[in-house]
């Protein structure tokens, strides 16, 4: 798999309404303390309000105008101020919320829930500074409390200061460790921090505590795959994919994972449900083409490369594989034009210029391989291996002087290569100069005794020197180390006829 990037997630913070890390539930009708300077039947209506709410017998809006209609008969009333500005809150009107539940917390100075409604009502209007201090004064009422520290946390990460987020989740931890919320925050707070380790911690354990959050899965996966952690980050990836199967992200991550352990079909079958996402991207039926190919499905990759180049007529590994696959399928002046694209967009890839030259000298064009294989040189004079396909194509064309120049350039610099020394050899006969081919053809069996082509050459230049005996012997021993040589077996069973 190449090229396909993982896409990142947000990592975000989430506030439940009513749960123990957002805002307090209003005091529970049973503790509202009676107001001994009110009527009964006023008191009464809060009590049936709020047990209405509570109840869930009048929807939110409802409960929002009874108690706003409380609050103007009676504005005083800390029963009513402390409700109103609850339910302003979970109406989404924190600007309201605030100057209702100020009013509250002069009469209720030591209220935890009254106080903490206040601070939510601040961080809600973004009165950042207020909510801090008013949280301060929570903790200072009740510091076994998790939320005011968690909150603070939340300011923080808000206002960019992942360390005083950190030291507030941790203090929130330490007095309820077992808080998903909490510890997905923690790692959130380690990201920021460049602590990807510790982050990627932290949300492990926050996605193991609360295996059907998505968020918490997905953070792990994010950050398991951010320090190339992906064997570790697989889990977390398909607990995503089980929660939320449209999550592209999640499935390309999964096909890419299976497709680094070369468990082919795994990855096919997450990396075939994306066509509908990424059917329009080069890089997916790229991919796709790959993993098809891996799996043995030759037509299939073909068919995959061929869109990708649909999409992008340029796209440069999609062009070297489908040169590759043709090449294999002996598709060789197919192989050819496609090379010849793609060294036109890459003029300088010795690589593609070797690909391209291959494919050409199998579909029968030597000359345009030798055309090619002498830019490669130009580019690396270095390159014996292509030296000697250079000085191969001159000795098939029957440039004797121009082949030998360039094996005697690869001997000059490797005097032991078998290829030079038996092509030398091949040009000596050629030009009967019978001393110089043997002792060439000699030192490339000396270079490598299992190379078989030496022994054949020497043995022709062996017969022509009335040597048959020898040379006889030579075929013999050629063929007990590849015995299905046709060339060997030819000309041994021709000169043991000629005796």
């Amino acid at each position: 798999m190449k090229r396909t990037q993982i896409l990142a997630v947000t990592l975000a913070f989430l506030c439940i309404p009513g749960s123990a890390m957002a805002q307090s539930a209003p005091p529970a009708t049973p503790a509202v303390p009676p107001i001994s300077n009110d009527d009964v039947a006023f008191r009464q209506h809060v009590i049936d309000a709020a047990n209405d709410y509570s109840s869930q017998k009048a929807d939110l809006d409802t409960s929002v105008h009874r108690f706003e209609g409380l609050y103007q008969i009676h504005p005083d009333d800390v029963n009513v101020e402390s409700w109103l500005g609850y339910l302003y809150l979970r109406a989404d009107r924190p600007g309201d919320a605030v100057p209702v539940l100020e009013q509250a917390v002069r009469t209720r100075h030591d209220d935890v829930d009254v106080r903490t409604n206040l601070a939510n009502a601040y961080a809600a209007s973004k009165q950042y500074d207020k909510a801090l201090d008013a949280y301060a004064v929570v903790i200072e009422l009740k510091p076994s409390l998790p939320e005011p520290y968690y909150n603070r946390g939340v300011i923080y990460l808000e206002e960019n200061q992942p360390s005083d987020a950190l030291t507030e989740f941790q203090k929130a931890a330490e007095r309820r460790e077992d808080d998903p919320f909490i510890v997905n925050n923690i790692g959130v707070a380690y990201e920021s921090l460049n602590q990807k380790a510790d982050a990627a911690a932290a949300f492990q354990k926050a996605s193991d505590m609360r295996p059907d959050s998505r968020v918490f899965a997905k953070n792990a996966a994010v950050a398991l795959t951010k320090i190339h952690r992906t064997s570790e980050a697989l889990p977390y990836w398909e607990r995503v994919a089980s929660l939320d199967p449209t999550d592209g992200s999640a499935v390309q991550a999964i096909a890419e994972e299976y497709g680094r352990r070369h468990q082919t079909k795994e990855a096919l079958t997450y990396y075939e449900k994306l066509q509908d996402k990424l059917g329009g991207d080069s890089t997916y039926w790229f991919n796709l083409g790959v993993l098809r190919a891996e799996d043995g499905d030759g037509n299939g990759a073909e068919d995959a490369y061929q869109h990708a180049l649909s999409i992008d007529s340029n796209d440069q590994d999609a062009l070297n594989n489908l040169g590759l696959l043709e090449y294999k399928n002996a598709q060789y002046a197919d192989s050819a034009k496609i090379f010849e694209h793609l060294d036109a967009l890459s003029p300088r890839s010795l690589t593609v210029k070797q690909s391209y030259a291959a494919a050409l000298a199998k579909s029968g064009d030597r000359a345009g391989a030798l055309r090619v294989w002498k830019e490669i040189l130009k580019i690396d004079p270095t390159r014996k291996d292509i030296r000697v396909l250079v000085a191969d194509a001159l000795f098939a064309q029957g440039d004797y002087d121009d082949a030998g120049f360039h094996y005697r350039q690869v001997l000059n610099s490797d005097s032991s290569s078998v290829p030079a020394l038996n092509g030398l050899g091949l040009i000596n006969l050629k030009e009967s100069r019978l001393g110089d081919a043997e002792d060439d053809f000699r030192n490339a069996i000396h270079a490598d005794p299992n190379f078989v082509p030496a022994y054949n050459n020497l043995a022709v230049t062996l017969e022509r020197e009335n040597h048959r005996k020898a040379a006889i012997a030579l075929l013999e021993k050629a063929l007990t180390i590849q015995p299905d040589n046709e060339d060997v077996r030819k000309n041994l069973e021709r000169m043991k006829v000629a005796g």
